[in-house]
């Protein structure tokens, strides 16, 4: 009788271990660089501009908004993401 309780202790305890829910964690990133491109002047861009544009101007010209994000250096190794707001 004595044998067959380590086995069902140690079966037990992997369950409750596996069973255990997942913690998840909610972090906020800024962007690290932002720029503006303008359809209508190609060589142009608005790096260092106070603001960043996205869609269109009076004449109907797109301006497109990009921004970069440092995400490597904020989340967690074998992290998985999974909602984007």
């Amino acid at each position: 009788m004595q044998k067959r309780v380590l086995p069902y202790a140690a079966a037990s305890m992997i369950i409750r271990i596996l069973s255990v829910p997942a913690t998840a964690a909610t972090i906020t990133l800024g962007a690290t660089k932002d720029a503006t491109i303008f359809e209508n002047h190609v060589d142009n861009s608005n790096g260092a501009g106070p603001g960043i544009f996205a869609g269109t101007n009076g004449m109907n010209s797109p301006r497109r908004g990009l921004m970069d994000f440092d995400i490597a250096s904020d989340v967690p190794a074998g992290a998985t993401i999974t909602n984007v707001h």
